[in-house]
């Protein structure tokens, strides 16, 4: 019982992957604005994690299809890139 406590205590502190609540989708999908989100999310949620290295996104399209969608941080692109890092970000991508 005392290794669980700690590796749970250690997991909640040393997080390498991070999600959001389902709760996240609906309000998205209900077109709940971003100043809303931010502000009913963040605390919580998108607090900043130094170990993190995974961002999973599972993704459902319009035909019940589900994809997985896997952010590393590691190996991040910018979303205002210049021209001089497009061919890196589009080796990433690739």
């Amino acid at each position: 019982m005392a290794m669980k406590t700690t590796w749970s205590q250690y997991r909640a502190v040393n997080k390498t992957v991070w999600s959001l609540p389902p709760t996240f989708a609906v309000d998205v999908i209900q077109g709940t604005n971003i100043e809303v989100l931010a502000t009913k999310y963040g605390a919580d949620w998108m607090i900043p994690y130094t170990t993190l290295k995974y961002i999973y996104v599972p993704i459902k399209d319009k035909s019940e299809h589900w994809y997985l969608m896997v952010i590393s941080i590691k190996d991040h692109m910018s979303a205002y890139t210049t021209r001089d890092v497009k061919g890196t970000a589009q080796k990433l991508v690739c």
